[in-house]
């Protein structure tokens, strides 16, 4: 079972109360310092103690949620909430032709009682039938949930940003479009509100001191953790120690691992998202361009098909070089694309090309910034976004957006989460700042999600660099004038009217 699973303890449970008891959540996760086991999983339980537990049928532990892990149902609709392609457990009715529930909807008693049900952990997983809920155990779930006064956890790191004393969950929310329910919006007693892992990644920030009541779960109804194959045990631990031992280098020609589109995207979410373009290098040979670095994580940076995209290492695949491959290492080094400053510069760029003198942004940016993207032709955006992430058509669709700056990677290169959840990582020259006033704590860390404090809400902020239009009665015969404003302003305006064109600029 994936890390981020959800979990609480089953009938057949032997470790007393280190769980906290009947009904308390859990979180599996994988210790890179600690051997991997088939028959077995290690728990960080949301009291903060830690067990490993026998998994497998009549094993300790039952899945509470799996959507924390991107677990879906490509094609699938709940018949309560309308949700489509939804993440966590499936529950198909047995009685019904084609009706579905998500697992939040089936715990909540949506649909008939007496109807029996058939189980579905993962797209084209098997189907289990559980049965009727009518007359089921019922029971109730306790952890981090809304309301629950917590502190720092077992995989916190995130600096003072909880001022060293405790907080509050607002609520638990979706970390990203590939992972559900595996993020608590915390309070603390400073006044400032940020969002913290609690599945994400395998991870959890968080402990409770004090627990709160979560939904109630049909106990009898959910699946064992099923116990990895000793296939799946060995990769992993193959994995681990290609890690430790295989470090990456410019240079170095890498494949692009076979995984499901599902995984890559999730494995995507903090290297500069996933598009559609990259599900097309998958099992491709490339080489590292160069290797970006930010608090100790690595970024490489693989040309592939003449781009160059930043893949999350565990991607990736060093591929053995025999010795007469010098020449191919030489070759690959020469790159044509612009780097940003401050990282590495082993390789020199090809003599008989002159290399382009790319515009840089005169303001520094800093996590926490409010930024806008500018509105930029297609052909001069993809020309400012090499060596800064690269460039894919969905771009396209945030020009004139606001997003936040979740990061600043190696090279000044700000990491933005718009307000569609997409995140890139982007020229500075494409981005201005909305919001000067906007000051951040200056712990944030990269991948966290930030949310302002109830004292900020309440401060008048400044007007950002769009025009403020008055509502004007107008009629036939009145002469008017068009306002001047910038290009982009315009095209975001007329959006809602007619379709914009170098035309209506000339008459500004």
């Amino acid at each position: 079972m994936s890390s981020g699973t959800r979990v609480v303890r089953s009938a057949f449970w032997k470790q007393g109360k280190l769980d906290g008891g009947e009904g308390h959540l859990g979180t599996i996760f994988e210790p890179e310092d600690k051997p991997t086991f088939s028959e077995k999983s290690y728990v960080v339980w949301d009291n903060g103690n830690e067990t490993v537990c026998e998994i497998g049928e009549k094993g300790e532990l039952l899945v509470y949620d799996n959507a924390p892990t991107g677990a879906t149902h490509a094609n699938v609709t709940c018949g309560a909430c309308s949700k489509e392609a939804f993440l966590g457990v499936r529950w198909k009715c047995n009685d019904c032709s084609n009706y579905d529930l998500c697992n939040l909807c089936y715990m909540k008693q949506e649909h008939e009682m007496d109807h029996q049900f058939l189980r579905i952990t993962h797209d084209g997983g098997q189907r289990v039938f559980v049965g009727k809920r009518h007359g089921s155990v019922v029971l109730q779930a306790w952890g981090i949930c809304a309301g629950a006064e917590v502190t720092r956890g077992k995989h916190w790191k995130w600096g003072d940003q909880d001022g060293g004393d405790t907080g509050v969950v607002k609520l638990i929310a979706n970390w990203n479009k590939t992972s559900w329910r595996s993020g608590a919006r915390v309070e603390w007693k400073n006044g400032s509100i940020k969002g913290y892992r609690v599945g994400y990644d395998g991870a959890v920030d968080l402990k409770f001191v004090k627990e709160r009541k979560g939904d109630t779960y049909y106990r009898d109804h959910l699946a064992y953790v099923k116990p990895r194959d000793n296939k799946d045990v060995k990769a992993s631990e193959a994995a681990a120690a290609q890690t430790k031992s295989a470090e990456l280098l410019e240079g170095d020609q890498v494949i692009v691992k076979k995984v499901s589109i599902d995984l890559f995207r999730m494995m995507q979410s903090d290297y500069g998202g996933f598009s559609d373009d990259l599900a097309k290098v998958v099992g491709k040979t490339g080489t590292v361009e160069t290797i970006l670095t930010h608090k100790g994580e690595v970024y490489p940076r693989i040309k592939l098909d003449g781009q160059v995209y930043t893949i999350n290492p565990k991607l990736l695949e060093k591929v053995t070089k025999a010795e007469d491959d010098d020449f191919l290492k030489k070759i690959s080094n020469e790159s044509t694309y612009p780097k940003p400053t401050g990282q590495d510069t082993h390789s020199k760029p090809q003599q008989s090309m002159p290399q382009k003198s790319m515009p840089r942004s005169k303001t520094s940016y800093k996590v926490g910034d409010e930024v806008r993207l500018k509105w930029i032709n297609k052909s001069e955006f993809e020309e400012l976004q090499e060596g800064f992430g690269g460039f894919v058509d969905k771009m396209l669709e945030v020009r004139c957006k606001t997003g936040t700056v979740q990061a600043i990677k190696a090279g000044n290169v700000p990491n933005v989460l718009f307000q569609d959840s997409t995140v890139w990582n982007l020229n500075p020259a494409c981005l201005e700042l909305v919001n000067k006033t906007n000051k951040t704590d200056e712990t944030d860390d990269f991948v966290q999600t930030t949310y302002p404090s109830q004292s900020q809400k309440e401060k008048p902020t400044e007007q950002c660099n769009s025009p403020v239009i008055k509502t004007t009665k107008f009629a036939s015969g009145d002469k008017v004038r068009v306002r001047k404003i910038e290009e982009y302003q315009m095209r975001e305006m007329q959006k809602d009217y007619t379709e914009f064109d170098a035309d209506m600029k000339s008459v500004s």
